[in-house]
């Protein structure tokens, strides 16, 4: 049985982190239009560099676990099949991890 200590601080913990996790979230909303340029200018250019691309769908995996940032996801990793098969493959698995789960 807990005593109302322990209560008070499981609550002021709880509270916390979610306080944490608004400012992240709010950081993540502040930083997609500059990840959205990214998307637009590697789409625009017609890059074929798989490693600046895996790393921008990366980062959107990580703002999609905040739900940010699925419709440029979506467009790069669909831009991605043109360029890596095998690649889309696996980022389109990891997208239905998250949006499956």
């Amino acid at each position: 049985m807990r005593t109302k200590k322990q209560e008070e601080n499981k609550e002021e913990a709880i509270n916390g982190i979610v306080n944490i996790l608004k400012e992240a979230r709010k950081e993540i909303r502040a930083n997609v239009p500059l990840i959205r340029n990214e998307v637009e200018e590697i789409i625009t250019s017609k890059s074929r560099n798989s490693a600046r691309i895996e790393q921008t769908l990366d980062t959107l995996l990580s703002c999609m676990q905040m739900n940010i940032g699925e419709r440029e996801f979506i467009m790069l990793n669909e831009y991605y099949a043109g360029v890596d098969k095998e690649g889309y493959a696996f980022y389109n698995k990891e997208y239905k991890k998250i949006y499956k789960s």
